[in-house]
């Protein structure tokens, strides 16, 4: 173990899935953010939106965060 305490070790390898997440996660929001300004914020109409719907909630993104992003489009 070379002195590094199991703390650090599970510290850094969290850290290092947090930040992964939080860059999908935002591109996410960018990209149903464009979707709901092209087409709209009504998934039965807008394909493209409904498709990143699906894909955010397989990745785990929470309920408020898409509604946040769709909020975001409809201003």
């Amino acid at each position: 173990m070379s002195g590094h305490s199991h703390s650090s070790n599970v510290a850094s390898k969290k850290n290092a899935v947090n930040a992964k997440k939080s860059a999908l996660y935002l591109k996410l929001s960018k990209e149903i953010t464009n979707a709901v300004i092209e087409n709209g914020d009504n998934p039965d109409y807008n394909y493209k939106l409904r498709s990143l719907l699906e894909k955010a909630k397989k990745e785990g993104m929470k309920k408020d965060t898409i509604e946040k992003a769709i909020k975001n489009g409809c201003r």
